[in-house]
């Protein structure tokens, strides 16, 4: 059903214009010239889209991981989506760049980017971004807390990773290079 779901629905901007070339929406499209179906009509039974679902599998297969990059951890990966859903807080052990700390996180939602998944989760009241593979315990407690119902993920996403880019350091380095390192660069 999910797959069915991700075919029928519209997906918001650029994501649209890349799924609209995915494999599954050729498919989807060729099953719909097959059938004689209209676009947004279900399939005719859970087994249609089974048989899709492995004809898709069979002929393309998306590796959202980056060349030399560590696999991240499906466990964790499943458990922080499965307390993003049941709003659930979760206990970690996160490595930043400066220390590596104990916190108490309220996840608000999952992000991949570029092939690295990150949690989006509420610290002291604040919405933060932890990258999944620098979590290094994990426990998904009984405690539930209440989602903020004027917090949207996209949202957050895109002006984080621009006060992100904003912040980087910049500065400007003279670089003494013989002829082969000129021609290395």
């Amino acid at each position: 059903r999910l797959l069915q779901r991700l075919v029928q629905h519209r997906l918001p901007g650029e994501v649209a214009q890349i799924a609209d070339h995915h494999p599954i929406a050729f498919v989807e499209r060729d099953r719909r010239r097959r059938t004689g179906q209209k676009p947004g009509a279900g399939a005719d039974s859970d087994h249609d889209w089974q048989d899709e679902a492995r004809r898709v599998s069979s002929r393309s297969h998306l590796d959202p991981r980056g060349w030399f990059q560590p696999t991240e951890r499906a466990d964790a990966l499943r458990r922080i989506a499965d307390a993003v859903w049941s709003e659930r807080q979760v206990a970690v052990t996160y490595e930043s760049w400066t220390k590596v700390s104990e916190r108490l996180l309220e996840p608000l939602g999952l992000v991949l980017k570029s092939g690295l998944w990150y949690m989006v989760a509420q610290h002291d009241g604040q919405p933060r971004t932890y990258r999944l593979e620098m979590i290094r315990a994990l426990a998904v407690t009984n405690a539930t807390f209440v989602r903020p119902k004027d917090f949207h993920l996209a949202a957050y996403w895109a002006e984080s990773t621009a006060q992100f880019e904003k912040d980087l350091y910049k500065g400007i380095a003279e670089v003494r290079v013989n002829e082969r390192g000129v021609k290395r660069l």
